[in-house]
Formats: C-alpha cells, sequence, structure tokens
C-alpha cells in the first residue's frame, strides 16, 4: 500500500507543478501585458505633452505669414531662419542670457555651500 500511496503523491506533486507553472505563466503574461499598456499609455502621454514645443520648433522656422496660414503644421512651406536672426542680432538676448548665467552661477554656489 505504501508504494501505492507514493505513486500517487508523485503523480500529484507532478501535476501540481505544471498548475503552479501555469498559474505563473499566467500571471506573468497578465503583467507584461498591463506594464505593455501603461507604456503605450505613458509614451501617448509623452507625446501629448511635447507636441506643443515641437510645433514651436517647427513655427520659428516658419515666415510670418505661414505661421499665421498655418499655426500647427510640423513643415513649413518655406524655411526661414529670421527669426533666429532677429533674435540674437537685433535684440538683447545674448545680455539677457549672460545676466541668467550670472544668476544661475551665483544662486547654485551660495545653496551648495550654505545648505
Amino acid at each position: 500500500m505504501s508504494d501505492r500511496n507514493t505513486v500517487h503523491a508523485r503523480i500529484a506533486s507532478a501535476d501540481g507543478s505544471k498548475r503552479a507553472s501555469r498559474t505563473m505563466g499566467k500571471a506573468l503574461h497578465r503583467v507584461f501585458s498591463s506594464s505593455w499598456i501603461i507604456y503605450v499609455v505613458l509614451i501617448m502621454l509623452a507625446a501629448i505633452y511635447i507636441m506643443p514645443f515641437i510645433i514651436q520648433i517647427a513655427t520659428s522656422f516658419k515666415t510670418d505669414a505661414d505661421a499665421a496660414a498655418n499655426p500647427v503644421s510640423l513643415i513649413p512651406a518655406v524655411w526661414t531662419t529670421a527669426a533666429y536672426q532677429r533674435l540674437f542680432l537685433n535684440s538683447d538676448f545674448p545680455l539677457w542670457f549672460k545676466n541668467s548665467v550670472i544668476v544661475t552661477v551665483f544662486v547654485t554656489t551660495g545653496r551648495v555651500f550654505f545648505d
């Protein structure tokens, strides 16, 4: 009788390990499928948040008329760098940038030493 019980115990343990591996496989499948869904949602949200920045960069290479006619297009009809020429050559942007760098360096240095 003990041999019979041993055989039944071996069969039950083998069957149990198969069930356990199936259960683990299903759990892993659920984890990977749910993480895949999470990544898709995160990528979509990232695209939504980055899109205005990309549109602004594309608009900076448009003419004023093209930017007014089609403000959301990503590809300008006529590529121009006139906005950057105005920014760097005909404005006080270099002075503003220098002031920002000075303030940033002093504030960061002060916080490192005093905090």
